[in-house]
C-alpha cells in the first residue's frame, strides 16, 4: 500500500518502543541510508555541515535551513554566541557551568532542559580497597550532597542517593539506601568504623583514583568528593575520564526514556563495572517477560540487588544547559533534553 509503513515484531513487551526509535542520532542519515532530516557533510575536523534531504516520495521541498555544526571548547563558544556568530549552543554539563554562569550573557538566552538521567560515580576498579560493598557504601554516604549543591550554586538543582527517580515501570518505589535516613554527621561517623576496620594491619591510608572529565566544574565536584573523603580517612586523586586503572568513573547521562530498565542497564555488568550477576539475570527476565506484571516485578528485584550492591554512588540529576538566540522560537524545554534541528525555527512561507 504504501513505502512509509514498517512493521516490528516484538518477542516480548517493550514500553517505550517508539521514544527509542526517535533518538536523535537517527536524524543523520548515514552513507546515503536512513530516513533523517539531514546528510552530513564533513568540511573539516569538528565541523559539519547538515543539509536538509528530500525524501524521494515527497513532492514537497524541505522547508528548513542547512545547519553548521562545530565542535569545540565551551569558552570559545560561549564567546562566539554573545558576539552574535552562533544560534545556538547545546549540550552543557556540569563540566562547563562555571564558565557559563560567569558569561555576561543577555536575559533569556542561557536555557536549562528539566532532565532525568544518571549523575553519580560508578565503581569500576578491581582493587581491594572497594572490593567489599561496606567499603562502597561507606564512601557514598560520607558525601554532603547538600554542600555540594552549594558550591554548584545552581538554583533548583535536585541532589539525590538512590538510582531509580521515581518509580517509573518498576512494581516498587525506587530501593533505598539503609544510611539514608542518617545526618552527615552521623554518616561519616558509620562510613569511619567502616574504613578503619578495613585499615586493620595496614599503615597506609587508602587511595581512590577518580576519573572525571576535564572543566572547571569537575574542578569543583572533585574538590567537594576530596573533602568529604578525607573526613573518613580516604585520600583521593583525580585521574583523567578515560584512565584504566581507575576505581571510580563519572557517569552523566541523560535517560533517552522513562523505563527503569534504562537505569539498571547502564549499570549491569554488560557495562564494564562492578556489579551483582543476580541482578543482570533479574534484568534479562524482564527484558523477556510475557506481561507488564511480570517485567515490573523483575525490575524491582535488580534495583534491589543494585542498591544492596553498593556500585554507583548517585549525586543528582543531570544537567544540561543550552544557549538560544531568540530567533530559534520553537526551542522547547524537555525532560528528553532533544531539540531536533530541523524544528526550532518557524517553517518557512512556501515560495509561489
Amino acid at each position: 500500500m504504501t513505502g512509509r509503513v514498517v512493521e516490528i515484531r516484538l518477542r516480548a513487551p517493550r514500553p517505550y518502543l517508539l521514544q527509542l526509535l526517535a533518538q536523535p542520532e537517527l536524524g543523520i542519515r548515514q552513507d546515503g541510508s536512513g530516513t533523517g532530516a539531514f546528510r552530513a557533510t564533513a568540511m573539516r575536523p569538528g565541523r559539519l555541515r547538515l543539509v536538509p534531504v528530500q525524501n524521494e516520495d515527497d513532492p514537497v521541498a524541505p522547508n528548513y535551513d542547512p545547519v553548521l555544526l562545530r565542535a569545540e571548547r565551551a569558552s570559545l563558544a560561549i564567546a562566539r554566541f554573545a558576539e552574535g556568530q552562533s544560534d545556538l549552543v547545546t549540550g552543557g554539563t556540569f563540566a562547563e557551568w562555571p564558565t557559563v554562569k560567569s558569561a555576561d550573557l543577555r536575559p533569556g538566552r542561557l536555557r536549562f532542559d528539566p532532565v532525568q538521567g544518571l549523575f553519580g560515580l560508578a565503581f569500576v576498579g578491581q582493587g581491594s580497597f572497594t572490593a567489599t560493598s561496606d567499603v562502597r557504601a561507606a564512601l557514598a554516604m560520607a558525601i554532603d550532597r547538600d554542600a555540594l549543591a552549594d558550591a554548584f550554586a545552581l538554583p533548583g538543582w535536585t541532589t539525590t542517593d538512590h538510582v531509580l527517580p521515581a518509580q517509573l515501570d518498576s512494581a516498587q518505589s525506587p530501593a533505598l539506601p539503609r544510611w539514608g535516613v542518617g545526618s552527615i554527621t552521623q554518616r561519616r561517623a558509620d562510613a569511619a568504623q567502616r574504613i578503619a576496620a578495613w585499615r586493620v594491619g595496614m599503615r597506609a591510608t587508602p587511595i581512590l583514583r577518580v576519573a572525571l572529565p576535564p572543566g572547571p566544574g569537575m574542578r569543583i565536584l572533585f574538590a567537594r568528593l576530596a573533602h568529604d573523603w578525607a573526613a573518613i580517612g580516604v585520600r583521593a586523586i583525580a585521574v583523567p575520564h578515560g584512565d584504566r586503572d581507575a576505581d571510580l568513573r563519572l557517569i552523566d547521562e541523560v535517560a533517552p526514556n522513562a523505563s527503569a530498565n534504562w537505569y539498571l542497564t547502564a549499570l549491569s555488568c554488560a557495562a564494564g563495572l562492578v556489579c551483582d550477576a543476580k541482578g543482570d539475570d533479574a534484568l534479562e527476565q524482564s527484558r523477556m517477560a510475557d506481561t507488564l506484571g511480570e517485567r515490573s516485578a523483575f525490575i524491582a528485584s535488580a534495583d534491589a540487588v543494585l542498591n544492596d550492591r553498593a556500585s554507583f554512588i548517585a549525586l543528582g540529576v543531570p544537567l544540561r544547559w543550552s544557549l538560544v538566540n531568540p530567533a530559534l522560537s520553537r526551542w522547547k524545554e524537555n525532560v528528553m533534553g532533544v531539540h531536533p534541528l530541523s524544528e526550532l525555527r518557524p517553517a518557512k512561507a512556501p515560495q509561489e
